[in-house]
């Protein structure tokens, strides 16, 4: 399966865009639980595509969103809920930076 960082990228961001799926999700601890494993399901996907990238830039880019959303992947307990609302913020303006840059390249 060929990975594409955009389009991880974008999905990662996606999900940070509605910011408080985690707090609507709370009450049920599955749901939360599954939103986590898809964020970290996606990180290792960025881990990945880091390792196939050539451009250093790129892999500074992509190590640094990757290494953001390590800090949110766990398990959802109120303390990690309250963690992950409040690094959210940072790490989806990290991805819309990094997907501009794109364009511009």
């Amino acid at each position: 399966m060929f990975l594409n960082a955009r389009f991880v990228i974008t999905e990662l961001s996606s999900i940070c865009e509605s910011r408080f799926h985690a707090y609507n999700y709370y009450p049920n601890a599955r749901g939360a639980q599954e939103k986590f494993q898809e964020i970290t399901r996606l990180r290792y996907q960025l881990k990945e595509i880091s390792k196939m990238e050539v451009n250093r830039f790129q892999i500074i880019e992509l190590l640094r969103l990757e290494m953001g959303f390590h800090t949110l992947a766990g398990s959802p307990t109120r303390k990690m809920h309250q963690t992950y609302m409040k690094k959210v913020n940072g790490i989806f303006d990290a991805c819309r930076a990094y997907l501009g840059r794109v364009k511009q390249w």
